[in-house]
């Protein structure tokens, strides 16, 4: 496309700002209103899909409703030169993803960054919007530090066109919330997740998953525990590290429910920790309180008495007693005899059935390092918990030193197996003859009644005796076609109870319309039941059940069911169900302009073939 090019004679395009796999955005202005605006343009490849492009419409309107000074305004959306397009405010700056990786933030502007993108994202949770999409080059930061979150919807669009076609794609891997990875239902803690990742980013200087390709990214965040922030640095106060942790939580309903939540959490840490203003790497964690300080707020134990056990080398000899109180698990674990220590050492403290974050904040409390060394499963002691040390209980370590551990993966694991496309009577069998719990989760899809169609865990995850697997099983189709009435109404979906009949049962079938533009005219549903040849057998021809087409809304979707009978004169046999469109004034069918997905028949769709036994 050559520059500069004037859409809906309005919008001049002057110069590409950047692009991505959705869009190409451009610097342009607003003619009208003699402005600089920012205007974003779908691919060519998203232009031919008229159930995208309907969702797309609706989307956008309910972004452009949005109104908050930490999200990107729309002003004004619409299709020019054959390619839709979203208008946005311009803002100057650059986006996070390139702030971060031109510099380290400081503690305060990363804690400042994330409120901002909270109060944006949780006032879009006040008004039932999920973003779906956050990260770091979806979030724009001006000169003067202001935060934005962009692209509300437009994710949302593209993420609900393709799910219907059996993919993943709604949200970027790196970013991925649990349930996202696992193709579930994205809420509001689906964002908090992904603001947890970005916190985690910011803060650590890397991303709490990395993996050999998309794939293996998703089964991490669906199956791993990220590494504590204080694996990759010892700067950042551990009441921040908690907070990105629990935001980090696999199952929803432990993070913080809401962008509004997460907010109200990180400015009561800003709050109570003062502005830091130090760099990166020389913010120190004065409000920070170690397991070490923990252990002696109990009460129990005096001040001055925890003094003089610090100072005699005897701490692992407390953390023993610690550890018999709160893990009453037994554990022969040698002690090495207390010798003299040097000046520069300190003794290494007992770290056995304690979790991994645990064992850390205990080692951190002393100023020493952890670094994991592998897995072995373990009769009690519980996964992610310390199983072995290098260095035995009360020997000596010089100061800043490592200490080597292997955690617990739990009890014996095995390989979950692939079970997608069989039937679910003999998965269930065969899974529950293993030990394990099934639950069953009946889905909209295109394939054959009781066909496992997804599992969670996925193929190959490493599972134990007793582990609940959920299975979702095809229970009813729900198919997208995209076939386009005279570019005034789509058929988006249809949903059939099922495909094979005996007399006297009833098809149940519901038709997904979307209107394109206003319709001016009450147009007849003609739904026939023919032969292979067009014969016809069985009819309904009338006004939509649902109410008129005058009165559908402009990209609203409406859902309209009919219950027709395979009747005693239906012989058995293959036959074909056909739907068209009619203006009954002048008894013509509206001219098919595009079948999407389906065959065509003198302005009929064939939709499906049904068997009557």
């Amino acid at each position: 496309m050559r520059l500069p090019i004037v859409f809906n004679d309005r919008y001049k395009l002057n110069t590409k700002l950047g692009e991505g796999g959705l869009a190409v955005v451009y610097v342009a202005k607003d003619l009208a209103l003699n402005r600089r605006v920012a205007v974003k343009l779908l691919r060519q490849e998203y232009t031919n899909d008229p159930t995208f492009l309907a969702r797309f419409h609706k989307e956008a309107q309910s972004a452009a409703s949005l109104s908050h000074q930490n999200i990107v305004s729309v002003h004004d959306f619409g299709q020019d030169h054959n390619r839709p397009y979203i208008i946005m405010e311009y803002v100057a700056g650059n986006d996070l993803r390139t702030v971060l990786d031109k510099k380290q933030l400081s503690l305060d502007q990363v804690v400042d960054y994330a409120i901002q993108i909270c109060k944006g994202v949780g006032s879009a949770h006040q008004r039932k919007m999920v973003h779906g999409d956050l990260k770091p080059g979806n979030i724009l930061v001006s000169a003067d530090n202001q935060v934005k979150v962009a692209d509300f919807g437009l994710a949302r669009a593209l993420g609900q066109s393709a799910m219907d076609e059996g993919e993943l794609v709604w949200g970027t891997p790196s970013y991925f919330a649990p349930e996202q990875a696992a193709g579930e239902t994205v809420m509001p803690a689906t964002d908090v997740y992904a603001i947890g990742v970005i916190l985690y980013e910011m803060l650590a200087g890397t991303l709490p998953f990395i993996g050999v390709n998309d794939q293996d990214v998703a089964r991490k965040h669906l199956y791993e525990r990220p590494p504590p922030i204080s694996h990759h640095t010892d700067h950042v106060p551990y009441d921040l590290e908690k907070i990105v942790m629990k935001a980090l939580e696999k199952d929803a309903g432990q993070r913080y429910y809401s962008g509004d939540e997460l907010h109200k959490e990180l400015a009561r840490f800003e709050k109570k920790q003062g502005r830091l203003t130090a760099p990166h790497g020389q913010i120190t964690r004065s409000h920070q309180k170690s397991i070490l300080e923990q252990v002696f707020d109990l009460g129990t134990v005096g001040l001055s008495f925890f003094v003089s056990v610090l100072l005699a080398g005897l701490i692992p000899l407390w953390f023993g007693v610690y550890q018999m109180w709160y893990n009453p698990t037994v554990i022969d674990v040698p002690i090495v005899p207390t010798a003299t220590l040097a000046s520069n050492q300190i003794r290494v403290p007992m770290l056995i059935g304690f979790s991994e974050e645990d064992a850390q904040a205990i080692l951190r409390g002393v100023g020493l390092g952890m670094e994991v060394d592998g897995y072995v499963s373990h009769p009690s002691i519980e996964a992610f918990s310390v199983t072995e040390q290098t260095m035995l209980p009360g020997s000596a370590i010089d100061n800043d030193g490592v200490v080597h551990v292997t955690l617990s993966s739990g009890q014996d694991m095995f390989e979950m197996p692939a079970v997608i496309g069989l039937d679910r009577t003999k998965v269930e069998d065969l899974l529950r003859s293993v030990g394990l719990q099934v639950e069953i989760k009946f889905v909209q899809s295109p394939q054959d009644i009781d066909t496992v169609v997804g599992q969670m865990p996925s193929a190959s995850a490493m599972i134990t005796k007793g582990s609940e697997v959920i299975l979702e099983v095809s229970g009813y189709s729900k198919i997208t076609v995209g076939s386009n009435f005279d570019n005034q109404i789509l058929l988006a979906a249809y949903e059939l109870n099922q495909i094979e009949f005996q007399i006297h049962d009833y098809i149940l079938i519901t038709f997904f319309w979307h209107a394109t533009k206003r319709i001016e005219q009450n147009y007849d549903i003609l739904i026939h039941i023919t032969t292979k040849n067009g014969d016809l057998i069985a009819q309904y021809e009338g006004t939509p059940n649902v109410n008129v087409t005058s009165s559908w809304g402009v990209a609203e979707e409406t859902s309209d069911s009919y219950q027709l009978v395979i009747t005693e004169n239906i012989k058995p046999g293959d036959y074909q169900i056909r739907l068209g469109l009619r203006n009954p004034n002048d008894g013509l069918n509206l001219k098919v302009i595009s079948p999407g997905s389906l065959t065509m028949e003198a302005d009929m769709l064939i939709v499906q073939e049904i068997r009557v036994n």
